[in-house]
């Protein structure tokens, strides 16, 4: 397994970039990688979320996903 995350933030909200994937064992379209995305915002006690994962290669899927999370 492999992986790397970089982040940024500040008052407003915050971004994640993140790349990952892991190497299987019997090399047969079992090394999936896939690179994510994922913006953050603060509103409040609220904090709505967008994202996107974008399969690069053996995950033929693409993500997004919409969030919405209270603070407490």
């Amino acid at each position: 397994m492999y992986g790397v995350s970089a982040s940024a933030g500040g008052k407003y909200g915050a971004l994640t970039v993140t790349w990952q994937g892991y190497t299987g064992w019997m090399d047969n379209g079992d090394r999936p990688m896939v690179i994510s995305c994922e913006a953050r915002f603060y509103a409040g006690h609220f904090s709505p979320m967008v994202s996107y994962q974008y399969g690069i290669r053996d995950y033929p899927f693409h993500k997004c996903s919409v969030g919405l999370a209270y603070r407490l």
